[in-house]
């Protein structure tokens, strides 16, 4: 069993923020995702807040669309985080997968264990702690109370915590250990190895993916383990859809902070 000792303070978060939201084309014109807000608050507000409250100092952001809303309002220095950013210039046509690997070259510079996160993840921030004190260096956040709507989630199979598969569509709801949430921790020695294997995977299947099969295939070829982490306790919610994000204005916010 692998036990985690490390602190907020030495991890490069990394957020992934470069997609242009066509599924909230209307409400995302002149607006990132991460933009808009959430009781007179960015989304993404409330993700640097959160981190910055743990004590994380390090932060990567992958800008893509409207870039400049981010170096422009976000700046570098954000409370006590220092922020770069790395661009995505071809955002419209590449997979999430693809905004990690395009931060090899920051990450390579200190090589510190990383903490990924969705910008457009609106979540109760004890999630953030829950994944931090795991006893496990690699993990993927997962929601093992999910409710199977569509059958398309994006789902772990595994058992005692070890993650066996990650596959899209919810089709063996007994055998599932979670639905993917978008907050991961991965240690140093797992970003050197993925890295590399991106670097090769790429390269043979072009870069039109999201990190869920990249992993999967990560995993099983390399026979690399990882674990998953139960963060069911904790609200949150995928702003993908203006349901999504009338449902985080109310019933998540008030869960959270009400």
């Amino acid at each position: 069993m692998e036990l985690n000792h490390s602190t907020a303070s030495e991890f490069h978060v990394i957020i992934i923020a470069a997609g242009c939201s066509r599924r909230l084309a209307e409400m995302t014109l002149n607006t990132p995702k991460s933009f808009l807000t959430i009781k007179d608050k960015k989304i993404i507000e409330y993700i640097l807040d959160a981190i910055s409250e743990r004590n994380f100092r390090y932060v990567t952001i992958v800008v893509g669309y409207l870039k400049e809303k981010y170096i422009n309002t976000v700046g570098t220095d954000y409370k006590n985080l220092k922020i770069d950013y790395v661009t995505a210039k071809d955002y419209a046509e590449t997979g999430h997968a693809w905004s990690i690997y395009l931060t090899k070259s920051r990450w390579e510079q200190e090589k510190r264990p990383v903490f990924l996160i969705h910008a457009d993840l609106f979540f109760d921030p004890k999630m953030l702690d829950q994944i931090l004190n795991s006893k496990f260096q690699d993990v993927l956040g997962v929601d093992e109370k999910f409710e199977v709507v569509d059958g398309e989630e994006v789902v772990v199979y595994g058992q005692s915590y070890c993650v066996r598969t990650i596959q899209k569509g919810a089709l063996l709801p007994s055998k599932i250990a979670g639905k993917i949430i978008g907050i991961n921790k991965w240690s140093s020695k797992f970003m050197f190895q993925l890295f590399g294997f991106m670097e090769e995977f790429f390269e043979k299947n072009g870069t039109n993916y999201n990190w869920e099969p990249v992993i999967e295939a990560f995993i099983k070829q390399k026979d690399i383990k990882i674990y998953y982490e139960e963060c069911g306790d904790f609200p949150w919610i995928n702003i993908n859809y203006k349901e999504d994000y009338i449902s985080a204005q109310n019933k998540i916010f008030d869960l959270i902070y009400g």
